[in-house]
């Protein structure tokens, strides 16, 4: 994202920084990707993520934490739909050893149940429709102004 002997923008620094933290490439994040409903930030990992967001970019969050509930929802329980999903993997495994005799049926399991918590996190499936999104977009605002605002 940089050009040579440039200084990244702000805006290229936190797209960055939050594909660096979720484990994807800066060109899969686009200004408007919401943190939760498409990039599947929640829970502890949100927490993290805006710790560290805090330090490294000086922006004081308080004004978030004071409404953290409008806009992530908590760690824990077991979401139904992902379990729906991975049983649909389970069965799609034990189809495909069916067909290929000669792949173990773990060896079909296990990537198909990786990839169960990406295709949710991609169609957005399980987000309570009243959380509020955070836009990356909103995060490069923050930086610019040294706080978070409601």
């Amino acid at each position: 994202m940089q050009d040579s002997g440039v200084m990244a923008s702000l805006e290229e620094r936190v797209v960055s920084f939050t594909a660096d933290q979720i484990g994807m490439t800066p060109e899969e994040i686009r200004l408007d990707s919401r943190l939760l409903h498409d990039l599947g930030m929640d829970g502890d990992d949100a927490v993290e993520f805006f710790e560290k967001f805090s330090e490294r970019f000086h922006v004081d969050v308080t004004a978030l934490g004071n409404r953290w509930s409008q806009h992530f929802g908590s760690e824990g329980g077991v979401n139904p739909v992902l379990l729906a999903f991975i049983g649909l993997a389970f069965g799609l495994a034990a189809l495909l050893h069916e067909a290929v005799q000669s792949v173990p049926i773990w060896a079909w399991c296990v990537p198909l149940v990786a990839l169960v918590p990406w295709t949710l996190r991609r169609l957005g499936v399980g987000v309570d429709p009243r959380i509020l999104p955070i836009t990356v977009q909103e995060l490069v605002d923050a930086a610019k102004r040294g706080r978070w605002s409601e």
